[in-house]
């Protein structure tokens, strides 16, 4: 009775151990082992699979983590936990459909369950996520307040009402709850002196560290309300290292540090910092309405750079200089939507007798699938993968074409920013920052939207951007 004790205690202590871990985000491989041990002794446990559905979720590891939830759930159907955390994984992978499902399973089983009204909130908030990601803001909004009306003190429940009413195009509503993000998030740690900075509170005359936060694309976007926050207040730049450069060729005047994605800040010592801003909370600030938004170029390109990519491009031919990208973000991050087949673009390529298609394609499969569509139709789109690999250079290339058609992606914010007309080719279900359906984005006035009418149909847009550069060319451009 005594071993038997003691061997109980010891796989609680395991698993106990296992779960901690798990919480933290360390040691998963240890954790792994330690779940599959105890696993061999007990195969059919809820709790050891759903834990080690958390170590794969942790992971990323998005297939492996579904199948295993779907076996807790197999085991144990009313196991709330393993539903809400199946439907993140489906957010994950933009399987937004089945997310809802899971969420909705999610806020019947807690009725039943009597769980309490911060929990509730939560999974109200769950469920209303996936209507701002799938472009139903309206919708998502009557969730939001439920969740809020819960529990009043959910941070992200505000987050996710900041998103949808951005989508909306309510900048000021928006805004300030979008604030809320960065709250939750790493960065609220973020410190540039000895005791806790401060988060600005627009107060003028101090000096503030600006940090860049999200992608790149969103980074340049937000950056265009730097100049609005120069003016009030002496800045130091905290931005991602591939953009660090551009940054301080831009603006001399001012310390620009490529160092966001540290965790030590070493420079911060010969400063006398007063407070700290994300670059998205800006917003908050200096653009509350359409007015707001001056639309006008912010960034500089590297001299020297332009310079080779004007003699680079001249001889190709003396023809105008298309950009042009066909795909957006990654798998987690709504590739799918934004996302067009090379042969999809024929109709547009047919021009390339009067224009050379310069590629902005950044992902590392380009030249095979480039090779690809001139062996099988004889269509040529000049890509030069060391360029798109050093942000420095691609706007050097950049400044140097006469359009750009692409998808939304980072090089439509580089683009705006730089002052190049482009052509912006946006999925029916578009993120926020591409501006409400049927709308221009209103950071930039030389990019120009067209909109897809039904999710994951290129033709009409493809057709629609040739249409648009023809009349360019026959213009001169």
């Amino acid at each position: 009775m005594k071993h038997y004790k003691e061997h109980y205690e010891t796989i609680n202590n395991l698993y106990h151990e296992a779960a901690n871990l798990i919480l933290k985000g360390e040691k998963l491989p240890y954790v792994e082992e330690i779940l599959n041990t105890l696993l061999l002794n007990d195969p059919n446990s809820p709790i050891l699979v759903f834990q080690l559905a958390n170590v794969n979720m942790k992971k990323k590891h998005y297939p492996a983590s579904e199948i295993l939830f779907l076996k807790t759930i197999e085991l144990n159907p009313d196991f709330i936990e393993v539903h809400m955390n199946l439907g993140c994984v489906y957010k994950e992978m933009q399987m937004l459909d089945k997310a809802r499902e899971c969420f909705k399973k999610v806020i019947d089983l807690a009725e039943k369950q009597e769980r309490t009204d911060e929990d509730k909130s939560i999974y109200w908030q769950n469920y209303a996520s996936t209507f701002v990601a799938n472009g139903s803001p309206e919708e998502a909004l009557k969730f939001i307040e439920k969740s809020i009306e819960l529990n009043p003190k959910n941070d992200e429940a505000y987050w996710n009402r900041g998103l949808a009413y951005l989508e909306l195009g309510d900048y000021e509503k928006g805004f300030k709850d979008y604030e809320y993000g960065v709250r939750i998030s790493q960065t609220k740690n973020r410190n540039y002196s000895r005791e806790i900075t401060p988060f600005w509170d627009g107060t003028p005359g101090k000096t503030v560290v600006v940090y860049g936060e999200q992608g790149i694309g969103d980074e340049l976007m937000f950056a265009s309300m730097l100049p609005d926050i120069m003016k009030d207040c002496d800045v130091i730049l905290d931005l991602h290292p591939r953009l660090a450069d551009m940054f301080r060729n831009t603006y001399p005047n001012i310390p620009v540090f490529g160092t966001r994605k540290m965790s030590k800040i070493e420079w911060a010592q010969y400063y006398k910092v007063e407070a700290k801003v994300s670059i998205a909370t800006l917003g908050k600030f200096y653009r509350k309405s359409l007015e707001d938004f001056p639309g006008i170029p912010y960034l500089k390109s590297i001299p020297s750079l332009v310079e080779k990519y004007k003699q680079k491009l001249s001889a190709l031919s003396n023809r105008k200089k298309i950009g042009i990208s066909w795909k957006g973000g990654s798998a987690m991050t709504g590739m799918d939507e934004r996302k067009i087949k090379l042969k999809q673009l024929l109709p547009l390529l047919e021009l390339d007798e009067q224009v050379d298609f310069i590629s902005l394609q950044y992902h590392e499969d380009t030249p095979v699938h480039l090779k690809s569509l001139k062996e099988n139709f004889g269509k040529t789109i000049h890509h030069w993968q060391d360029v798109m690999d050093d942000y420095d250079e691609t706007a050097g290339l950049v400044s140097n074409l006469d359009y750009i058609i692409s998808v939304p992606q980072s090089v439509v914010h580089l683009a705006g920013a730089l002052g190049i007309s482009t052509l912006q080719m946006c999925p029916k279900r578009a993120m926020w920052q591409m501006g409400p359906h049927g709308r221009n984005m209103p950071w930039y006035s030389c990019v120009e939207n067209i909109w897809q009418e039904e999710p994951r149909v290129w033709d009409n847009v493809v057709l629609q951007a040739k249409e648009k550069l023809c009349s360019l060319l026959q213009n001169n451009i």
